[in-house]
């Protein structure tokens, strides 16, 4: 099976719990399809963490730490192949076979496959969601400055490779992005907004209290110089995403039952039917109401619930307000 560096999906934690297949196994002599599976989940981790080069480094491994992923069309297409490919070589092992643990490993693959081909295919969140690649820009850059796990020469010149990919990541999303609902637009607007923001002031601070002033003068320049260029690439991305796709954005963000229910069997692992679902969210809810108007009642029985509630409320920062508030008091922690 060919590694690719193809396009990433939103992490699958579950699947990670497959490790424990690589690690090691029972002392006695495994059927022939434990071993098969065993070697399947190396394979297969091995696969998935070179496709998701920022999920990767996330998660402590370092083998790719200078990439973005290519989220190109060809290459999502190829990748879904490769998805297709993987299940298929699973479904070639027979779940029964298996013992301990490999028995709910082989349903944990199983479905975190068929959550990425969902997610590659039907729901197509690359297609339809700006974030999608905010998302990379941001993270492919704070994963590089938030732990300190390498030196600072190494996490550098890593971050420049990855900032020098941002043109090729955005120029994807212009060519990729259609059917775009009108709300994820709004969305992407103010987060590509905090992504610019970030690169510029957040970045560059965090990399002068870890020794940036320090290095060698030509790396020093080369990398705020590319700070700089993915600044202006990420407020390209922000102009564009308001003057061009903003206007014609009239996608609908609803799922549908039958999809819904699917994405929720295999990214959740609950298979149930949407009307029980509705019918679990009202008594949920009905339940905090029972439990505020007991709380607000012990607070104050002179008032109703939700005058006690706007009370309390009333004592801490609006939400358009919280991040501002939080910043003054970092600043007044420092």
């Amino acid at each position: 099976m060919r590694l690719s560096r193809a396009t990433p999906l939103r992490p699958l934690a579950s699947i990670l719990c497959l490790a424990a297949c690589v690690l090691g196994c029972d002392p006695i002599e495994p059927h022939p399809d434990q071993s098969r599976f065993d070697e399947l989940c190396g394979e297969f981790l091995a696969w998935y963490l070179e496709l998701d080069p920022v999920r990767a480094t996330e998660l402590g491994v370092h083998d790719w730490d200078d990439r973005l992923p290519d989220v190109g069309a060809a290459a999502i297409e190829t990748v879904a192949a490769e998805w297709r490919d993987w299940l298929a070589r699973l479904e070639a092992i027979p779940r029964a076979s298996l013992e301990g643990h490999a028995y709910y490993d082989h349903r944990i693959l199983e479905y975190g496959i068929r959550a990425a081909l969902l997610e590659l295919e039907e729901v197509r969140t690359w297609r339809r969601d700006p974030n999608f690649y905010n998302s990379l820009a941001a993270r492919g850059a704070a994963a590089l400055i938030d732990r300190q796990f390498a030196t600072l020469p190494f996490r550098a010149d890593a971050l420049r490779a990855r900032l020098a990919q941002f043109p090729r990541l955005f120029e994807a999303a212009r060519e990729n992005l259609d059917d775009v609902p009108r709300v994820w637009v709004d969305l992407a607007l103010r987060n590509v907004a905090g992504t610019a923001s970030f690169l510029s002031n957040d970045v560059p601070q965090a990399l002068r209290l870890q020794g940036l002033d320090r290095l060698d003068a030509d790396l020093f320049a080369a990398v705020l110089e590319e700070i700089d260029r993915a600044v202006e690439e990420t407020q390209r991305f922000e102009a564009w995403l308001r003057d061009d796709l903003a206007p014609r954005a009239a996608g609908d963000f609803r799922l549908g039952a039958d999809l819904f229910r699917r994405k929720l069997l295999y990214e959740e692992h609950f298979d149930v039917d949407v009307e029980a679902l509705r019918e679990m969210n009202d008594a949920a809810i009905a339940d905090y109401r029972t439990w505020v108007e007991r709380e607000a009642r012990a607070l104050d029985e002179s008032l109703p619930a939700k005058d006690v509630m706007a009370k309390i409320t009333a004592e801490f920062p609006a939400s358009d307000e919280l991040i501002e508030t939080a910043s003054r008091f970092v600043e007044q922690a420092r």
